[in-house]
């Protein structure tokens, strides 16, 4: 049976962009092989902060909104610390003993390990107490996506009957505000989300990062982007080699990324469940 990692995508750094959006794109038809030889469609984006530059693989895609899946989780998290929710990262939910498909979600959790092993249930849970109300004034706030949260209040970002769709641009313009704190949320809650999406760090280079599944498992999304040199695009396609121009310095971030991988289907007589 074939299966995608159950993390959601979203990979963010400490960048502080001096514009609100790009001014060049760069275009790599040559990424297309990356996808290709794995049996993936989809699109790369990535962002250089010192020049200001987009440099993508099918820039429709790269513009086109889908549900965020987990990458939600990230938003979620300042939400429930914003209002109160929770007091901090180390709140902890107890696990309510349903079986789920992956073994770390069946167990007590707070919002780092929730984070962490992108439990469901767990964030599912904040956004049943943070209330719709609350929720969409965030949204709004913020302007995160289509700001749409039409359909169950614990699961509209997952797809289905959930109406949220953001773009892979919107999602590195998300994650920019993030790292240099302009978001509508306090300084502290920004760095709370910072904190606990760290998923490499040495004493060169950081990276934050989340991921997202969609489509009944088939879609992963991939958001990336790094404090320091560049170190290769660990978690999507490895865009040829491709390496950011800039070193970068604390701060400030050498690259982000964002992306969408959707692997083909394929016969039933393959034997190959998606």
């Amino acid at each position: 049976m074939t299966r995608w990692r159950p993390l959601a995508f979203f990979l963010l750094a400490l960048l502080a962009a001096p514009a609100a959006h790009a001014t060049d794109w760069e275009v790599h038809p040559e990424w297309e092989k990356a996808f290709s030889s794995r049996g993936l469609t989809g699109t790369l984006l990535l962002y250089d902060a010192a020049a200001d530059r987009y440099r993508v693989f099918d820039r429709q895609r790269a513009q086109t909104p889908l549900p965020p899946a987990s990458t939600y989780k990230v938003f979620n998290a300042m939400v429930a610390l914003e209002t109160g929710v929770i007091r901090d990262e180390h709140v902890v939910f107890p696990w309510d003993g349903q079986k789920r498909w992956v073994d770390n979600w069946n167990r007590d959790h707070d919002l780092a390990s929730g984070m962490k092993f992108s439990v469901v249930w767990y964030y599912q849970e904040l956004a049943r107490r943070i209330g719709r109300e609350r929720m969409q004034h965030w949204i709004d706030a913020a302007g995160y996506g289509n700001r749409d949260i039409g359909g169950d209040i614990d699961s509209f970002w997952l797809g289905g009957g959930g109406k949220l769709r953001i773009s892979a641009v919107g999602q590195i313009e998300f994650l920019r505000k993030l790292a240099d704190g302009s978001l509508p949320f306090s300084a502290r809650s920004q760095e709370i989300a910072r904190r606990i999406t760290v998923v490499e760090e040495a004493p060169a280079y950081v990276v934050h990062g989340k991921t997202g599944l969609g489509d009944a498992r088939r879609q992963k999304l991939v958001l990336r982007a790094q404090r320091g040199p560049a170190q290769g695009h660990r978690g999507c396609p490895q865009a040829a080699g491709h390496r950011a121009r800039s070193a970068g310095t604390v701060g400030r971030a050498a690259e982000a990324g964002a992306g969408e991988l959707t692997r083909r289907r394929q016969p039933a007589a393959a034997g190959r469940t998606q």
